[in-house]
């Protein structure tokens, strides 16, 4: 199992609608809008890094997604 935290800026007023569809995505475990630098966090985890890589991508493509910052856990 791997696992990334993803954190996201959002276009303003859509915060809610981008973490609807986060909690709609197969590999997201958690989603929360967040107070601060970034708007979202998402936790991803997947069997294998290249499906991780494809649920990433998903989410760097969102509407209304404006910026991410990916941290894949090594442990």
């Amino acid at each position: 199992m791997v696992r990334a935290f993803i954190m996201l800026n959002v276009d303003y007023g859509f915060e809610k609608k981008v973490l609807e569809e986060l909690k709609d995505m197969k590999d997201v475990v958690e989603a929360h809008h967040v107070e601060g630098v970034y708007d979202v966090i998402v936790v991803v985890e997947a069997e294998e890094l290249d499906r991780l890589r494809k649920t990433i991508s998903k989410i760097r493509n969102m509407e209304n997604v404006c910026y991410t910052l990916t941290m894949i856990a090594t442990e």
